[in-house]
Parts: C-alpha cells; sequence; structure tokens
C-alpha cells in the first residue's frame, strides 16, 4: 500500500501533463511539439530516477517523479492522434491495433529484460554478503527484509538492492530516450482541417477549415449550363 502512495506524484502529474497537452493539441493543431516534449522531460525524468539511494530524501524522489510522469503524460494520446491523423480513413483502425500490439509487446519485452537484470545483478549482490540467505530476501521481497538480516547487515542488503533497481531503472531510461527518434521524424499535419470536415493540412500550408476548391470541381460545376456564343 505504501508503495501505491509513493507513486501518487507520478500519477498525478501524469495526469496534469495530459490534460495540458490536450489543450495545446487543440488550440494549435500541432501533436508534434507535444511528442518532441514527451521525449525529452521522460528521458531527464528516468534519468534522474537512476540516481536514487536509500538515503534519497523525499522531496527529491517526489521531484523526479514529478518530472517523468509529466513528461510522460504529455505524449500518452498522441500517438492514437497522429494514426487518425495521418492515414486514411480505411487504415485508421489497422494502425491504431498495430499501435497497441507494439505498445503491449514492447512493455513485455523491456519489462521481461528489466526484471532479468534486477534478479541477476541482486543474485549476485546479495551472494558477496556473508551469512546472508539469498534464496529466502528473494522470495520474500522486500517487505521482510529487515526482519531477515541481522541489524549490521541491512545497509549492504540494502545498497545491493538498489544497485540491482538502478539498472533496472536504465532499461526506462533508454527507452524514453529510444522516443526522440520517432518524435522527430513524426509527419508534421494539422489536425484542425480533419476536425472541421476538411482537408487535414501539412505545416507550412495555410490551414483552413474548409475543403480546397480544385479544377475538377469548378469544372463539375459547370456541366450542364449551355453557353450560347455568337
Amino acid at each position: 500500500m505504501q508503495s501505491g502512495i509513493n507513486t501518487f506524484p507520478l500519477v498525478i502529474a501524469l495526469v496534469v501533463g495530459s490534460i495540458i497537452s490536450g489543450v495545446l493539441t487543440n488550440k494549435t493543431g500541432y501533436y508534434v511539439p507535444q511528442i518532441i516534449f514527451c521525449s525529452i522531460f521522460m528521458s531527464i525524468g528516468a534519468g534522474l530516477i537512476t540516481t536514487f539511494t536509500p538515503s534519497t530524501p523525499a522531496p527529491v524522489w517526489i521531484g523526479y517523479q514529478i518530472i517523468f510522469g509529466f513528461g510522460l503524460g504529455f505524449g500518452m494520446q498522441i500517438p492514437g492522434m497522429a494514426a487518425q491523423t495521418v492515414l486514411g480513413k480505411a487504415d485508421v483502425m489497422t494502425g491504431v491495433s498495430i499501435m497497441f500490439f507494439m505498445q503491449g509487446i514492447g512493455g513485455s519485452i523491456w519489462v521481461s529484460i528489466a526484471q532479468v537484470l534486477f534478479t541477476n545483478n541482486l543474485t549476485s549482490g546479495l551472494g558477496k554478503i556473508q551469512g546472508v540467505d539469498v534464496q529466502m530476501i528473494l522470495q520474500s521481497g522486500t517487505t521482510e527484509l529487515v526482519n531477515l538480516v541481522p541489524k549490521e547487515q541491512v545497509g549492504e542488503v540494502l545498497g545491493a538492492y538498489n544497485h540491482a533497481l538502478i539498472l533496472a531503472f536504465k532499461v526506462a531510461m533508454a527507452c524514453a530516450c529510444a522516443t526522440i527518434v520517432t518524435g522527430l521524424t513524426m509527419e508534421w499535419r494539422s489536425l484542425k482541417g480533419l476536425k472541421e470536415g476538411g482537408d487535414v493540412v501539412k505545416k507550412g500550408d495555410e490551414e483552413v477549415g474548409e475543403k480546397k476548391v480544385g479544377d475538377d470541381d469548378v469544372r463539375k460545376s459547370g456541366e450542364g449550363k449551355a453557353v450560347d456564343v455568337k
């Protein structure tokens, strides 16, 4: 329960960031700046989290969570918007499905990698401490840690735990840094034309809510009208 309470700053910052991102996207029509901002803040927050130690004061770890959560919230809704904006109507559902599939499988893969790094390094670190039952600690978890080891060895065990956790956090940091590539390569499109029923407008073009009238439309409008030329 305490761990859930300790992650409140991240969750609250995520919600606030998501709301602000939605407002900005609605006002400007462009979503790419938000995804770039998301990548930058996520990377900074994840990097700061890798500096955690058992003695990190509460204001520090709360602040780092806020930075990470705010950046994460800024980009949460953007992939769905991008799929609906860039893809044609017939391909939107396919694009969104692929996006959610990759989110799910990506999370499964990288969480598993982080778990393996954490477990292997924790086992290795605890094995260097004399008089510690490694398997008992791994099975019981951190909640019973203080009761399982002598008081004089609690500091060493916590140090081993912290080192293993930092390696897992570094996996999250690497993933956050990698998102900047997708942000910088996303196509700039405006949502305003799409929202108002017009054509999706690229950055640099005039933003209009109405569909553009072409030569074909002019020719069609003139069909059926006879012109008397004397």
